[in-house]
């Protein structure tokens, strides 16, 4: 269900979900919140891509971000070496726009400079790739596909995690379209029905063909399906 007060301004809503860990799964994927079948409670928060907040109506990134609760055991991070939670975060397209923190970097400067057009004409492979986040039409934040580009450690295995709608409700606009039309059409879907999504782990098959540190390169899932977890 929907939390909307408590919503960032560029986020369209948050929501209360539970995280339900399946039984059954293969032995390479039962690792970390994996290991054994579990149900977490969760807040999933879909929000736009922009840095600035932006009207519903301009075509941007979305992104979906999931903080599991109660989960147990020391955490990489120093600061956060004794929460009980685990985050999972992603967008709605299989690759990120750069391949590296100096790329990342340049974007923003360009930005500054009112030359960011200029800066991608000048590196095809990166504007094919923001052509990718950009170019799908978001009308219904919930009916959406949304992966988490960059790779992750799963055990010994890099990963690459997913988010796929399950709901029978089609990813259409609203007879109306404005400045908060996203939220409004998730109030509206969360209100009538349970929302269920399937999350997925893509295992790194090749480490050439699927490489860890470019996230501009898809990784195949024809040789790497995602497994629901």
């Amino acid at each position: 269900r929907p939390v909307l007060r408590d919503a960032h301004p560029k986020a369209h809503g948050l929501a209360l979900a539970e995280f339900i860990v399946l039984d059954g799964l293969p032995e390479e994927l039962r690792r970390g919140v994996f290991a054994k079948p579990s149900t977490y409670q969760a807040l999933i928060r879909f929000s736009a891509g922009n840095v600035e907040v932006q009207p519903d109506t301009i075509p941007q990134a979305a992104g979906m971000a999931i903080k599991l609760l109660g989960v147990e055991g020391e955490k990489l991070l120093q600061r956060e070496r004794n929460a009980k939670t685990q985050d999972f975060i992603m967008i709605n397209a299989p690759v990120f726009f750069v391949s590296n923190l100096k790329e990342y970097v340049g974007v923003h400067e360009a930005m500054d400079e009112d030359r960011l057009l200029e800066f991608f004409q000048a590196r095809p492979r990166l504007l094919q790739a923001i052509a990718i986040v950009r170019g799908q039409a978001i009308n219904n934040p919930v009916q959406v596909r949304y992966w988490s580009m960059t790779p992750y450690l799963l055990g010994e295995r890099a990963v690459k995690f997913g988010a796929k709608p399950l709901s029978r409700v089609a990813n259409e606009p609203p007879a109306e379209l404005g400045p908060d039309f996203k939220r409004e059409v998730i109030i509206k879907q969360v209100s009538s029905e349970d929302v269920y999504y399937e999350f997925g782990i893509q295992l790194q098959a090749d480490p050439t063909s699927m490489p860890v540190e470019d996230p501009v390169v898809r990784w195949d899932e024809e040789g790497s399906p995602f497994q629901r977890v």
